[in-house]
């Protein structure tokens, strides 16, 4: 009836290697996006791809690649929160203004802890924004103290940034932003 089974192989349980369905999940959350601010959607899609690639590359397990390439769709949800005109906003920003669009990763975490079978992206969602020198936010965190999978979103998260246009910043060239 349509299968086949091959001698001597043993597949994955299912639930490690089907994530399509929790991608569809998350999807439809940062497809509010589209209405609010399309530039966040289609970063978070791009950095969902190179997730995906990057996992390939380095062989992740599967229980490190469901986290790392959910995470980095998701990586941005908290943005929600924030004011359409913020994250629209073309001058420099207040200081206020950056606070609040620093607490996107904490508002961001609340929302992903809110569904059980996502809360272990919850750190990819908070620590994408520290940094290995302990400058970034919203702990300070430094080196080792960042969890593997979150300073490689952070560097594909920072990568997409660079490469893309945004009105407040010059495009890097790919070569300029490795």
């Amino acid at each position: 009836k349509n299968m086949v089974h091959i001698h001597g192989y043993k597949p994955k349980i299912k639930s490690e290697i089907d994530i399509s369905q929790d991608v569809r999940d998350l999807e439809q959350q940062l497809s509010l996006f589209m209405y609010k601010d399309i530039s966040t959607y289609t970063h978070s899609k791009r950095v969902f791809q190179y997730a995906i690639d990057i996992s390939e590359i380095l062989q992740l397990d599967s229980i490190y690649y469901r986290k790392f390439v959910l995470g980095a769709l998701i990586h941005d949800i908290g943005k929600l929160e924030l004011p359409r005109d913020l994250l629209h906003r073309t001058i420099k920003l207040t200081t206020d203004d950056w606070n609040n669009i620093k607490s996107h990763v904490t508002w961001g975490k609340q929302i992903v802890l809110s569904q059980e079978k996502f809360k272990d992206l919850a750190p990819l969602v908070e620590l994408h924004h520290e940094r290995y020198d302990g400058k970034g936010y919203p702990h300070g965190f430094k080196e080792e103290e960042i969890p593997m999978l979150c300073r490689m979103l952070t560097i594909i998260d920072s990568f997409d940034a660079m490469t893309s246009e945004r009105p407040y910043q010059k495009t890097k060239t790919f070569s300029e932003a490795i």
